[in-house]
């Protein structure tokens, strides 16, 4: 994954998640383990992805990832650099 991909997807996961530790991200860090993970936040994470990103994800797009690295896939799929 490229440093300013990385460091992006860090700033998304923190500006909806108060309580993530920046020092537990990898690809394969399960969604389900960030605190205060629920639908409610999933929802608020695709929004900050999308303004981060400048993509427009499908809806219900983060509905069925399970890991940062689903994230990266659909972000490639955007045609960004992952």
């Amino acid at each position: 994954m490229e440093a300013q991909t990385k460091q992006r997807l860090i700033a998304a996961i923190s500006s909806v998640f108060d309580r993530f530790n920046p020092d537990q991200f990898s690809e394969e860090l399960m969604l389900g383990d960030i605190p205060d993970w629920d639908s409610m936040n999933g929802i608020n994470l695709q929004m900050a992805v999308e303004s981060e990103f400048s993509v427009e994800l499908k809806d219900a797009s983060l509905a069925g990832t399970d890991r940062v690295a689903d994230i990266l896939r659909l972000l490639r799929g955007q045609g960004v650099a992952v």
